[in-house]
């Protein structure tokens, strides 16, 4: 029997060495033919499972990988590698929350491992909790102080906390490292932009450029910078780099050629894909139903979600969405692609509204149930959680001295985070709650849409119900960080987009009192006004 054994240890050594060589030279269905051979003689060796499952990643073959070293993880849990392996995998399939903890035990083993905190800290930021990225990035730079990418990911994170001029001196800290990084001078433009100094932002990014011609976050971050000033030739034609292989944004391949604007399509199909958020895809869909007015047969695909609200488009268009079967069309072009193939500018914005509808029905309902005299103002105060929406959000109870103007009604616009808010309200403050019901089905926004049309007025973070209010026409007001998003421009008190917006910015870096204290006063204006 010893023998045997010795034997069937051999031919496992052996083995595991074959599958190694064949996995480093590419290949794969030989490499996996060695570890199964393993698992033949032993069910659940530790790094046949594991070696498994890094071949199925490779395959991106990830609920396999998953099920191959999750099975490792229950044979050995003490191999730093393995933990970091499964949250890589995590991480594919989307379970995010189950990454962080599978790098946290990684570390936890294996203390050193630089790469376990940088992702961990990526994650963390992901999730919306910067304060414990940055901590893993303080971790990291204790053991790897001459780590660049440590220092980028902690510049990321103190974005996350708005705290601009340390992300700043951080990103300072990786170029004196790597000075030939395009990435870290991004990064640099990015911390620079916070801090709206935008002529240096934007020549960070050229560095970038010159140090990497195909750098494509860093022309469609400059895309982004010159669209915010105002100069939308070079905004529109930057901004194209988004979808390059290396950008955010991926952009699907179709046989048919891209439109570009070059040419005239009159008399074709063209199929319009919303590639980014429901604020984006509403803001810009007006640009669908303006070349279906030229004579150009649009198809939009856009989110499920939408397809209730998008219906209201004039002139209509065919909407699908990506479980629908494609029709047949002769050209594509990526929505926020078609201001530039027509050369948008800021005089030439396609502004007429209303260009969405509220459902008529829908809307003698709510009437009925926000009847009033009172001038009814619609809210909202919390934005998205995602990175890019920082500083897009205000607590609710910074409302209060508004909801205390005699004659003033609000009505809560919210759904989702920040809902909470509405049972922690300050004595004497009150907020009026749609109910559970207020947008509860699988269309966005219908139910939103219909009590806009009920209101005298919307006042809202810079959030998709910025987007619809405008959309719909109502008059608006948007409270914007004193850097903004893009599409508000600078310094500007009205929007080209949406003619009955007005824009209340912060004077300075996280004033909102001084914002709330201006609409305050416009409110009792309206008031007196409506008094009068």
């Amino acid at each position: 029997m010893d023998c045997i054994a010795a034997r069937e240890t051999a031919d496992i050594r052996s083995l595991l060495s074959c599958g190694l060589a064949c996995q480093k030279a590419g290949r794969h269905p030989d490499a996996v033919l060695c570890y199964e051979s393993v698992l033949y003689l032993d069910p659940r060796h530790f790094d046949a499972l594991h070696m498994l499952g890094v071949v199925a990643i490779q395959n991106r073959q990830y609920e396999r990988a998953w099920d191959l070293i999750s099975g490792a993880v229950q044979k050995n849990a003490r191999v730093g590698a393995a933990h970091r392996n499964l949250a890589l995998v995590n991480l594919r399939l989307g379970r995010v929350s189950e990454a962080a903890s599978s790098y946290q035990t990684a570390i936890a083993l294996e203390p050193e491992a630089l790469d376990a905190h940088i992702h961990l800290a990526s994650v963390l930021i992901d999730l919306n909790r910067p304060e414990e990225a940055l901590t893993a990035c303080e971790q990291a730079i204790r053991r790897h102080p001459d780590s660049a990418v440590a220092y980028l990911v902690t510049a990321i994170a103190l974005r996350s906390l708005q705290r601009a001029t340390e992300a700043l001196m951080s990103c300072d800290r990786a170029i004196a490292l790597r000075p030939h990084s395009a990435e870290a001078w991004d990064k640099r433009a990015a911390a620079l932009q916070d801090l709206n100094r935008l002529d240096e932002a934007i020549e960070s990014c050229e560095t970038a450029m010159t140090l990497r011609p195909d750098f494509a976050p860093a022309y469609a971050h400059a895309g982004l910078m010159y669209l915010q000033r105002g100069d939308f030739f070079r905004g529109w034609n930057l901004s194209e780099w988004r979808n390059r292989p290396g950008s955010v944004v991926a952009a699907p391949t179709y046989s048919q050629p891209r439109w570009r604007g070059e040419d005239d399509i009159v008399g074709q199909t063209l199929l319009v894909y919303c590639e980014q958020g429901l604020g984006d895809t509403i803001q810009f869909c007006r640009y669908a139903s303006g070349l279906k007015a030229l004579g150009i047969d649009v198809v939009l695909l856009a989110p499920s979600t939408l397809h209730g609200l998008l219906k209201g488009l004039r002139p209509t268009v065919q909407i699908i969405d990506e479980r629908d079967q494609l029709p047949r069309f002769d050209r594509h072009c990526p929505l926020l692609s078609i201001p530039h193939a027509l050369g948008t500018t800021a005089a030439t914005i396609p502004a007429t509204i209303p260009y969405l509808f509220a459902e008529p029905d829908r809307v003698r309902r709510w009437q009925t149930k926000l009847c009033g005299d009172d001038l009814k103002i619609g809210i909202c105060w919390h934005g998205s959680s995602i990175p890019a929406a920082v500083g897009r959000s205000v607590p609710l109870a910074m409302f209060h001295h508004i909801s205390l103007v005699p004659g003033v009604r609000l009505i809560s616009l919210q759904k989702g985070p920040g809902s909470e808010q509405l049972g922690q309200l300050p004595q004497g403050m009150t907020v009026e709650d749609l109910g559970a019901d207020f947008d509860a089905g699988p269309d966005s926004f219908l139910d939103t849409a219909a009590v806009m049309q009920c209101v005298d007025l919307i006042i809202t973070i810079d959030t998709s119900i910025a987007h619809l209010a405008g959309a719909l026409g109502r008059p608006t007001w948007v409270m914007l960080k004193e850097v903004p998003d893009w599409r508000w421009m600078l310094k500007r008190e009205d929007s080209p987009w949406y003619p009955r917006h007005r824009l209340f910015r912060q004077q300075k870096s996280g004033d909102w009192q001084g914002v709330f204290i201006r609409i305050l006063h416009s409110v009792e204006n309206t008031i007196h006004t409506l008094r009068s």
